[in-house]
């Protein structure tokens, strides 16, 4: 018995047995829907910013200004 399976091979067997492949792929889906929809959704980020330190010409540093 040859262990490999075609291509060809698949695409018989998916055509043969397309019902039990739809029910298989529609039960996923409302599987997969139900479990995202009833998530509780968290969302966590942060983010930390290093600006290099720019200064004038006689040593003193720029003063930093607050975006709007």
């Amino acid at each position: 018995m040859d262990p490999e399976i075609s291509l060809v091979d698949v695409v018989v067997i998916l055509s043969r047995q397309w019902v039990i492949f739809m029910v298989v792929l529609v039960v996923f889906l409302v599987l997969g829907s139900w479990f995202v929809l009833t998530r509780a959704e968290e969302f966590r980020y942060s983010a930390i910013y290093e600006l290099p330190a720019r200064q004038y010409d006689n040593g003193e540093v720029l003063p930093w200004m607050e975006a709007d």
